[in-house]
């Protein structure tokens, strides 16, 4: 599977696993470019899934 489908694949788990929405997601991933810092909700599920 190529990379961009892999990263649909984790976005859709993630999306499943934590039952927020979409465009909350886009907003923390937002914040993320500007702080640097990815918030918690995304670390602690993104660490789980990898």
């Amino acid at each position: 599977m190529s990379p961009p489908g892999q990263a649909f694949d984790v976005l859709r788990q993630f999306l499943q696993r934590t039952t927020i929405k979409l465009r909350h997601v886009t907003a923390l991933v937002l914040q993320w470019t500007r702080t640097r810092l990815p918030p918690a909700k995304i670390r602690t599920e993104l660490d789980r899934q990898l």
